[in-house]
């Protein structure tokens, strides 16, 4: 008999994970370069556990599963009340983490911000209802168009960088990015917090290191929302 109930499998734009559940409670992370070895620890190491799947680039697709297995696809409406008017656009990530934020913090204001390959951002009000959201270029994406669109410029990581003017093109690119960046989330933290004074912000996503400078009591980071969001919605479907 296994120790774990459930599985949820997040596969992001550059990577895959898959948190082990026991009930609601996430008690592994487990992190994936290529889909064979999700496979592989899921129907080959003796789990035999039902599970969900958020797949945002089609890594598993066409997959004969050997377990049973929930793939969140797009949907005419959405497991919460929402605003938005094309529910069928709204991303699995997406619904899994204001899902997450639902489970980890009801009855509180949300703005959910969600630092990946792109940065997304999601208000939720103390009800639980969706009030819409936005997206923009994540931190490598922005490096990557300044690379792509120009004669010139370099393909730079997105190393952590500072504040001030760049003393180098490599140094100016890469602070031009982390500020731009920096000032579009404090934007939507001040909008957020002028309208929510009592709600929190959370912050999940692979590239969540951009605020490691952020220590306001009524932010915080949850880097496996989405895994606790879709373990969440699993056992909504299957009740």
């Amino acid at each position: 008999m296994s120790e774990f109930s459930s599985f949820a499998v997040d596969v992001g734009n550059t990577r895959i994970k898959v948190g082990l559940f026991s009930g609601l409670e996430l008690r592994e992370v487990h992190f994936f370069e290529e889909a064979f070895d999700v496979f592989h620890f899921l129907e080959k190491g003796n789990l035999p556990i039902p599970g969900i799947v958020s797949d945002v680039r089609g890594a598993l697709e066409g997959h004969n599963w050997k377990l049973p297995v929930r793939v969140l696809r797009p949907m005419p409406s959405l497991p919460f009340e929402s605003i938005y008017s094309t529910p069928e656009t709204l991303g699995a990530d997406r619904i899994s983490a204001i899902k997450g934020a639902e489970v980890l913090y009801p009855g509180q204001a949300k703005l959910i911000v969600d630092a990946g390959s792109c940065v997304t951002y999601d208000r939720v009000d103390a009800a639980g209802k969706h009030w819409g959201g936005n997206i923009s270029p994540g931190w490598d994406m922005r490096l990557k168009a300044l690379h792509t669109f120009t004669g010139k410029l370099p393909m730079v990581s997105a190393g952590f960088s500072s504040n001030g003017f760049g003393t180098s093109t490599v140094d100016a690119m890469q602070k031009g990015v982390y500020q731009g960046l920096k000032a579009e989330i404090d934007t939507y933290f001040s909008q957020f917090r002028e309208g929510h004074p009592e709600g929190i912000i959370l912050l999940t996503g692979g590239n969540g290191r951009i605020f490691e400078s952020i220590t306001q009591s009524f932010i915080f980071a949850v880097p496996n929302l989405v895994l606790i969001g879709l373990n969440a919605l699993f056992y909504q479907y299957e009740a």
